[in-house]
């Protein structure tokens, strides 16, 4: 009796650091959230904070990991609303939204009921597994008549993954043609300083771009924020407060904001679609440097698709991740961020990175038919720590490539964060 008691024990310890390690999602509505002067729904996992204001155009007002803020919030406009009319001027409140493109269509200001105006908005799910909110904007009347979006957020436990559907409807009588456009805006610079060298965004460059050899299209060519490639295929831009814009045709659907002072990246995966016109010149991702108030914006197009009359829709979906790890970032996928590629040689395994998931990563040894030969050690990983990977490996005989896998933790593989083949 005493070994089956140890032994049920032992069980439940595990069951409780599992449960310590990955804290449920969940979502509520606040009240006056942050005495900013608006009610949000806040949903929360132990690792990021998402919130959402339906009165001011449902936006994600806060998409934090840990203690670090990845939204700018205008403080200038905390706690306002503003009816929309035919003749409304534009109010920056910051955080993230949509817009229909191309711009334009509508010129500016933006579309003022699709940008401002009070939302629908309801929990859809509040599970451990997730918690999801759903909203609804009226229908534009007078920019982009007919037109109006709805939004579904979800996040999950054990990760900083947000996954965000955004979808396009036509309410009107006639066929029409648009992409979803996705804006949001960031912080850069520090509490009390002017430090923009700290702010970056990365992408990959499309070495066939429709811009020409240097990747990309934009407004002031010689701007010393458009750095260039800071790594092979990897364009950086470095905020300064200029009133500008860059386009890119990114080969790949990742693009990634760093504050590397403190070494807090975000990213945004999304699909790619070969073929398909994009607004913009086909571009596939955008960034506005800002001057007044300092901002920046990462901004990612979907294709321009056919809407039907009465109700056509079409779904752009995102997925948001944070991590800690400073760039450049090389490349971003469903499972992390990587700011050094995985190298092995003379025994030893070296890279470094930014992990989406709670859980565990190992090195993993294929042969050239890709079947298992061996594995290395298990390293702990966490989106609020960087992942850097020194490991002395004895590689089986026959090894051809290594892979990084991570596993979450209840040791669920959620798939490859980097790999190396072997010459």
């Amino acid at each position: 009796m005493r070994n089956l008691a140890a032994g049920l024990f032992a069980v439940l310890v595990l069951v409780l650091s599992a449960q310590a390690q990955n804290p449920p999602a969940r979502v509520e509505m606040r009240p006056n959230y942050q005495s900013w002067g608006w009610d949000a729904l806040v949903l929360e996992n132990g690792l990021i904070t998402l919130a959402v204001v339906p009165r001011i155009g449902a936006r994600v007002m806060q998409y934090d990991l840990g203690p670090h803020h990845s939204m700018f919030v205008n403080e200038a406009e905390l706690g306002e609303f503003y009816e929309p009319k035919p003749d409304s001027i534009w109010h920056n409140y910051g955080g993230y939204k949509n817009w229909p493109a191309p711009q334009d269509r509508w010129n500016w200001p933006p579309p003022p009921i699709l940008d401002g105006a009070t939302c629908e908005a309801r929990i859809a799910a509040n599970t451990p597994d997730s918690a999801v909110v759903w909203t609804a904007s009226p229908v534009e009347q007078w920019r982009t008549p007919g037109l109006r979006f709805e939004r579904r957020l979800s996040v999950y436990p054990g990760t900083s993954r947000v996954r965000v559907e955004q979808t396009i409807v036509n309410q009107g009588e006639q066929a029409d043609r648009w992409s979803v456009w996705e804006i949001s805006q960031a912080p850069v610079h520090h509490p009390g300083v002017q430090d923009f060298e700290n702010f970056w965004v990365y992408f990959p460059l499309n070495p066939h771009s429709r811009y020409g050899a240097r990747g990309v299209r934009t407004t002031l060519d010689t701007a010393a924020a458009w750095t260039g490639e800071v790594a092979p295929g990897i364009f950086g831009v470095r905020f300064m407060p200029l009133n500008q814009k860059l386009w890119a045709d990114a080969p790949e659907g990742w693009i990634c904001y760093v504050d590397e002072r403190e070494g807090y990246a975000y990213a945004r995966t999304f699909e790619l679609f070969p073929g398909a016109e994009y607004p913009d010149q086909n571009a596939t991702v955008e960034v506005w440097l800002n001057k007044d108030p300092l901002y920046l914006e990462v901004e990612v197009v979907s294709p321009i698709v056919e809407l039907a009359p009465g109700g056509g829709r079409y779904t752009f979906v995102e997925d948001w991740w944070a991590t800690k790890v400073k760039g450049p970032i090389l490349r971003v996928n469903q499972v992390g961020a990587i700011a050094r590629r995985l190298t092995v040689d003379g025994g030893g395994a070296n890279g470094r990175y930014g992990v989406f998931y709670i859980g565990t990563a190992r090195l993993v040894f294929l042969d050239a038919k890709l079947q298992v030969l061996g594995q290395g050690a298990r390293h702990p990983v966490t989106p609020l720590e960087t992942f850097s990977l020194d490991e002395e490996v004895d590689m089986p005989e026959g090894t051809t490539r290594v892979e990084v896998w991570v596993e979450n933790a209840a040791r669920e593989r959620v798939g490859v964060l980097d790999s190396a083949e072997l010459k």
